[in-house]
């Protein structure tokens, strides 16, 4: 506790140049994806989004009653996945 690991992650939200890791992140796939959108690709984004706390996983975008579900990660061809997650398209 206490060592910066959330500023690191989330930033400032009022301050652009002390964005975290996560706004910065999603900010240059957007950027990435309008300027290859010139040159006729075309792209859909899913996302889902989670929390590891106390070796538990919660799903911070299930409704209220379906957020303590059970969840897996599992491994499968290549990718890492975790069961039952709510995904939104965005």
């Amino acid at each position: 506790t206490g060592s910066g690991k959330t500023f690191t992650m989330e930033g400032r939200v009022d301050d652009q140049l002390q964005s975290g890791m996560i706004p910065r992140a999603v900010k240059q796939i957007f950027e990435s994806t309008e300027a290859l959108k010139e040159k006729g690709w075309t792209f859909s984004f899913e996302c889902s989004y989670l929390e590891i706390y106390n070796e538990s996983i919660r799903d911070l975008l299930a409704s209220k009653g379906d957020a303590d579900g059970k969840y897996e990660i599992k491994h499968i061809d290549g990718r890492t996945i975790v069961t039952d997650l709510t995904i939104f398209p965005v």
